[in-house]
């Protein structure tokens, strides 16, 4: 296997190929330092660590930056799998060096994404802001698709870590429409894993466990025993949330069986072993299964995974009753694992310690575990709710029965819909477990009533992300009540939000979407008989109305919150924004669209100036009112003043009617002068002088008109150069200039371009039914390599032009792209060998339709460039002349004017 083959192999991430490739080439020890060191590295990120380690040599320590930087990019990467956190640092901070040295975009980027990718496993949180913004300037540097999905995939990783789901799945979304441009198998089976670690927060099971098992058949192509490890470690986790024990075992036997045969320790599959042991009541086990996790103390910045192996040992001593270690233990734990920010981490800490001091009688301790556990969120950790409410339950089970019977009822309610069944035997609760009365023979007194209705007043709240738990909870607080009978939670498909019914007979509620139904979930009881009763029934259903509308606060402030929060889709006017300076752009938008002054957007012709100001529109108060795009250019220079300010009927020849100019009819909204730059030196003191006082003076008026109108306006001329040549008055530029937004060119950002070629394809697709067209890997080199003098507009009218020419599911060719596009490309096309003159290559994953017209174009165009004649080219394709011409119609070939017969087309 050549060099340049493997690199091929380990950009679409086809590491197995790769390794079989070298294996069998026989003397792969002998083979050139490059390739034997990419060899050593591929074999590191498949977690063959053993392998990797005897490839490298100590001779290679003197070759160029470039491998120099590839050899401790791979040894951190050993010494990360094997657990060596300060050696994984240093050496991913020397890779960073050697590749800056090298001054290869590509592998400067990996070597970011390596270092990024272990600090989310082993840092402070406080460390990603600092690192983020370099490891996005040096992806977009690169302009790699599936680099820039990597990216996405570490902060999708970190952002699950701190809870914030919905945003990691976001992040989930960006990295697999990166890969349609740019497939890479090892990077996808990364997405998938974390596709489903987020399914199993959600506790979406069976999704989760379909993710698992894709990732587990992508072994085949990724080779990579670590990955298909840790996705059968999550598997197993699934059987054993679920209480299959006996099948969590075997699937985990075989997790770590193929951990050593990769020659790394996988210590979540240890962690969850000794979970499904502790479930099982085998203690024995459990303790000798974490002896190989954890020996001795916690150690300071942790993994992920022996953090919460340090917790399972906690739940071991509590089991066999040793409390006095355990909470030792813990209080070690929390001290170590504090600078980590892990909160979901930390919640569980303080709930385990509130059991433990609870079961060697410290009280007031325990009290205060308790609202820590709250204060670190633990209420809000979807997988975490069950454990808590039943932990606490048994911790309140002597004060109050009454309470502590509606927690345990509520753990189970939170387990039965998530599906959880094993949770509890993990727990040392088997002295509490008692059956407690319930509802009227609870014989509660009226301040246990109290803390009871409190109670599922407040729980209301915590479980508004799932109808169903909120119905329940808001049901307990009816019936605590007795203001209303009759109350039940119900499927229906009215989506009415609350109020009374159309007989009045019943008061509604609508509480959200059902699982899976496509119906609404509605509580619903009876109307109030008595205006006492009304008054506590709508309260409660004011209650409900809070906790719905607080969720969705919480949900949107979560996304503001998060390490990236900014969303590269600007839905209203379908903008795109993912190069990091476009990012910057978008916020600056944000923050000026608020306030009413004057900004002046600048850009190259087609940069997209006209939908940035449509954006600074709808983020501002005046997004409900008129948004009126003027061009200056457009109209004639002598009409200008009239069209802008309007004139009177008669003010001049051909003033038939009264204008009130397109100023006033922006009235309240805004107003957008495109081509500010081509306006008139006549015009421009007026334009001052509206933009000063905010009045209008109209042809043939005798006074002025006040206007209310933001005025936004753009140019594509180099607007300082205009005023430094006494074309465009000084006065109106710094009227104009308060803010100045410029949008670069797309040749400045690069990595947008995959993105905006399948957006403007699949759209124009869509609306002339052409079914999925797809650009070949081939077809985005020359996009992206392209320098788009038009920009975002042109590239979205030549993804129209392809839509317009394309057999319906088409797979495009580079064949299919304009002539200025097709003869730009520098680079050599990518094949296993060079074609001769008379050859072509067809693919075969195209409908039949789509590749005889691909053979059909290339044919048609070699005979026209070897033949003198219109004529004789058709003799040689066998064709007649008109066929001949139809075809070049059909194809978009360009067509002289009809010639007679002999002369040359």
């Amino acid at each position: 296997m050549t060099y340049d083959d493997a690199v091929k192999l380990f950009r679409k991430g086809h590491f197995l190929e790769l390794i079989d490739g070298f294996k069998e080439s026989g003397r792969w020890r002998d083979i050139d330092p490059n390739s034997r060191i990419l060899f050593a590295y591929v074999l590191a990120l498949c977690g063959q660590t053993s392998f990797a380690t005897s490839v490298i040599r100590i001779e290679d320590q003197k070759a160029n930056p470039r491998l120099r930087s590839q050899i401790d990019a791979t040894l951190g990467t050993i010494s990360w799998w094997s657990g060596d956190q300060e050696s994984a640092s240093k050496h991913l901070h020397c890779a960073i060096q050697g590749a800056c040295e090298s001054k290869n975009l590509e592998w400067i980027a990996w070597t970011h994404l390596h270092l990024f990718r272990f600090a989310v496993d082993a840092r402070p949180a406080h460390a990603f802001d600092v690192m983020l913004p370099d490891v996005r300037k040096a992806v977009i540097r690169a302009g790699i698709p599936s680099l820039t999905a990597y990216l996405h995939n570490c902060v999708a990783t970190l952002e699950g870590y701190r809870g914030h789901v919905d945003e990691a799945s976001r992040h989930c979304d960006i990295a697999d429409s990166l890969l349609e441009t740019d497939p890479n198998a090892w990077i996808l089976a990364g997405i998938l894993m974390n596709r489903g670690c987020l399914a199993t927060v959600r506790c979406e099971f069976r999704e989760a466990a379909e993710y698992y098992r894709t990732v587990v058949g992508l072994t085949e192509i990724t080779g990579s025993l670590r990955t298909c490890a840790l996705a059968e470690s999550n598997a197993a986790y699934l059987q054993l949330i679920t209480g299959e024990l006996g099948k969590a075992e075997e699937t985990l036997k075989r997790a770590l069986s193929n951990a050593s045969k990769s020659g790394t320790t996988t210590f979540g599959a240890l962690d969850i072993l000794a979970r499904v042991y502790l479930a099982a009541g085998e203690l024995d086990k459990c303790e000798e299964t974490l002896e190989s996790v954890n020996s001795g103390q916690p150690v300071q910045y942790s993994t992920y995974e022996t953090r919460w192996a340090a917790l399972t040992k906690a739940k071991l001593l509590l089991k066999r009753g040793e409390f006095d270690v355990a909470l030792t233990w813990l209080e070690a734990l929390e001290a170590q694992s504090r600078p980590l920010d892990d909160q979901p981490f930390n919640a569980a800490v303080h709930l385990l310690a509130a059991q433990t001091l609870n079961r060697i009688g410290k009280r007031h301790e325990c009290a205060r575990r308790v609202v820590k556990a709250d204060l670190a969120g633990i209420r809000h950790s979807v997988d975490l709710q069950g454990q808590f409410h039943h932990s606490i339950g048994v911790i309140v089970a002597n004060d109050d029965t009454g309470l502590a019977s509606q927690m345990q009822e509520r753990a189970k309610r939170i387990w039965s819909t998530q599906g959880i069944v094993s949770v509890r035997s993990e727990i040392d609760d088997a002295a509490y477990s008692r059956d407690e009365p319930k509802g009227a023979d609870a014989g509660l007194t009226t301040t246990q009533d109290v803390k009871a209705a409190i109670n599922c007043i407040a729980a209301a709240f915590e479980v508004a992300y799932n109808p169903k738990l909120l119905g329940a909870e808001l049901l307990n607080v009816l019936e605590m009540s007795g203001c209303s009978s009759h109350a039940n939670v119900l499927e229906t498909s009215d989506m009415s939000q609350h109020g009374l019914d159309s007989g009045g007979r019943r008061m509604i509620l609508r509480l959200g979407d059902a699982a899976r139904s496509g119906k609404s979930l509605t509580l619903a009881c009876d109307a109030p008989s008595s205006p006492s009763d009304a008054v506590v029934l709508t309260d409660v259903f004011r209650i409900g109305r809070a906790t719905i509308a607080l969720e969705r606060a919480r949900q949107e402030e979560r996304g503001r919150a998060a390490l990236w929060p900014s969303d590269p889709i600007e839905d209203r006017v379908g903008a795109l924004f993912i190069a990091e300076e476009m990012h910057v752009l978008l916020d600056s938008a944000r923050r000026v669209a608020a306030a009413n002054i004057p900004v002046l957007i600048t850009g190259e012709t087609g940069t997209g100036k006209e939908v940035l100001a449509r954006l600074i529109h709808n983020y501002s108060p005046r997004a409900a009112k008129t948004f009126l795009p003027f061009n200056c250019s457009a109209t004639p220079r002598e009409m200008l003043d009239a069209q802008l300010f309007g004139h009177r009927k008669g003010a001049f020849t051909g003033a038939s009617e009264n204008f009130s100019g397109v100023i006033r009819a922006a009235a309240g909204g805004t107003l957008f002068l495109d081509e500010i730059g081509e306006s008139t030196l006549d015009i421009q003191p007026k334009l001052l002088r509206f933009l000063e006082s905010g009045e209008v003076h109209p042809i043939g008026e005798t006074h002025p008109q006040r206007v209310d109108v933001r005025v936004l306006a753009a140019t594509n001329a180099d607007v300082d150069s205009l005023v430094a040549q006494g074309r465009f008055r000084e006065d109106l530029f710094y009227r104009l200039n308060i803010v100045r937004l410029h949008i670069p060119p797309l040749r400045e950002r690069r990595v947008e371009i995959p993105a905006f070629a399948n957006h403007y394809l699949q759209k124009y697709a869509k609306e002339m039914s052409k079914g999925e067209l797809r650009l070949s890997e081939e077809t985005m080199e020359y996009l992206v390599l392209y320098r788009w003098p038009g920009n975002v507009r042109q590239i979205a009218n030549e993804m129209r032009r392809l839509a317009a020419l394309a057999e319906s599911g088409a797979v495009l060719m580079p064949e299919h792209l304009s002539s200025d596009i097709a003869t730009s490309r520098r680079t050599v096309p990518v094949s296993d060998r060079t074609l001769d003159p008379s050859e072509i290559v067809v693919r075969v994953d195209q409908p039949l339709s789509a590749a005889v017209q691909h053979l059909e174009r290339a044919m048609v165009q070699a005979a026209l460039a070897k033949t003198s004649s219109v004529d004789e080219a058709a003799k040689r394709l066998g064709v007649s002349r008109k066929g001949l011409y139809l075809k070049r119609l059909r194809f978009g070939m360009e067509i002289d004017r009809p010639k007679s017969d002999g002369e040359v087309a």
